[in-house]
């Protein structure tokens, strides 16, 4: 199984709508995937980073399917994967703005070092001096495990070595979020708005919540924006959970599939 090849399944339920993720295993191996997706034969073992060149500029990197396989609270009986690509190059602009963020995940979007630590006028629970240029992916990583672990605003939330990860060790992101609560001893997870574009799973990257957030101001909010500025959530969805249905959304295969972000005020390539 190659990079760019996604597991099928013979039959599954698609459910569209806002779900409680439960994380089983990031970038599963052949047995994993065969377990989880009911798999039979022999399988390649799948490999998670590959060698990308940018057609416009010929500027060559690595990028990192960051795969998780989940189920939902709500059934778990329905297991699926979502995708993130993490990229080895900074997330840049059109404009030329680069994407920074910090050691709390916060992010800015400007055109140099100096000016993304200038913390005049902003908030000073801000940490301006650990801006750096983000990496093509990053921001949601880390906002997916803010909500799983329930970081707030000021709270850190950064990779200690996220170079470790375009080398296939991603041990980090998997300590992070498969896991259990130390309080209630419960998985951690969060919730995520999934959505169907004919036989793929998308979901909406912008935005997760945690379990226990039933406001979804800023998830409604954030669909509006991106819909007014042109980059909608290009999917079959509703904003709250349907009703369990096995008869609903089959299908022979689901391929994993994540969606593109953008940034504040700019359209990255």
């Amino acid at each position: 199984m190659g990079f760019d090849k996604n597991e099928a399944k013979k039959a599954s339920v698609k459910r569209i709508g806002i779900h409680t993720i439960i994380p089983l295993v990031i970038n599963p191996n052949a047995d994993e995937l065969k377990k989880y997706f009911n798999l039979t034969g022999d399988i390649d073992e799948p490999v998670y980073t590959k060698e990308v060149v940018d057609t416009k500029t010929n500027e060559e990197y690595l990028q990192t399917q960051i795969k998780l396989v989940f189920k939902t609270e709500e059934d778990p009986k329905y297991i699926d994967s979502i995708s993130i690509f993490l990229d080895s190059r900074n997330r840049f602009s059109k404009t030329g703005k680069y994407q920074y963020i910090n050691k709390q995940g916060q992010t800015t979007w400007t055109f140099d070092d100096e000016a993304a630590k200038e913390g005049e006028g902003r908030p000073d629970w801000i940490d301006f001096e650990s801006f750096r240029k983000a990496h093509t992916g990053e921001e949601t990583i880390i906002n997916m495990i803010k909500a799983s672990r329930n970081i707030g605003g000021s709270g850190e939330a950064f990779f200690d070595d996220i170079n470790r990860i375009f080398k296939g060790d991603v041990s980090e992101i998997r300590a992070s979020l498969i896991d259990v609560d130390d309080v209630t001893k419960k998985p951690l997870g969060f919730k995520v708005l999934l959505g169907i574009d004919g036989k793929y799973i998308r979901f909406y990257d912008k935005v997760f919540l945690t379990k226990n957030e039933f406001d979804i101001t800023r998830l409604t909010k954030s669909l509006n924006k991106d819909k007014e500025a042109g980059y909608d959530f290009k999917a079959n969805y509703t904003i709250k959970p349907q009703e369990y249905d096995p008869m609903a959304f089959t299908g022979d295969a689901v391929p994993a599939a994540g969606s593109s972000t953008v940034g504040d005020d700019d359209l990255p390539f």
